[in-house]
């Protein structure tokens, strides 16, 4: 069935967003700083919720890309296109994102905590032993900058655009 690809709250942090920032970046940056100026292309290594950023990329702009090495993909269980009966579903689910935008800051603020993060990597990580403090920080200190919290409540908030399904068949 056809997806709905617009961000329900009309937000800057989509995947389309992301896409183009891994492009840009490696236009601006990776190629900018070979030596050789020699436009080789790049391999594009993702993990989760990054698999469908990296994906989109190549989609858009495969000339610049070799390929994409896929860890981990996040398979977007609340998209609509994944939830049984989305007529009678998506509008809960919809309440309860809206919820979380307007009045998630506590939560958000006793969860982003470093055990916290710790226990909630452990569902996709198989070697318990790859969660240490440095992966904990990595991904804990951007989120704990001004504004963090509108991209995990938006990020919580996209139930539409690209699965990676639908892009690998692309």
């Amino acid at each position: 069935r056809d997806i709905d690809l617009r961000h329900p709250v009309r937000s800057p942090y989509n995947f389309f967003t992301w896409s183009e920032l891994i492009t840009d970046f490696c236009q601006d940056v990776i190629h900018e700083n070979n030596k050789e100026n020699e436009k080789k292309p790049v391999t594009l290594v993702c993990n989760s919720i990054g698999t469908i950023s990296a994906l989109q990329a190549v989609i858009d702009t495969p000339d610049l890309y070799t390929g994409v090495c896929v860890v981990t993909p996040n398979f977007r269980e609340l998209h609509s296109a994944e939830i049984l009966f989305p007529e009678l579903i998506m509008p809960l689910v919809r309440t309860i994102q809206k919820t979380l935008r307007e009045k998630g800051q506590p939560l958000f603020d006793a969860l982003a905590k470093p055990d916290t993060v710790k226990q909630i990597l452990k569902e996709p990580y198989k070697i318990q032993d790859a969660i240490d403090d440095t992966l904990v920080q990595v991904l804990l200190d951007p989120l704990l900058t001004e504004g963090g919290s509108k991209v995990v409540f938006d990020t919580l908030s996209y139930s539409a655009g690209p699965l990676p399904e639908q892009q690998l068949s692309m």
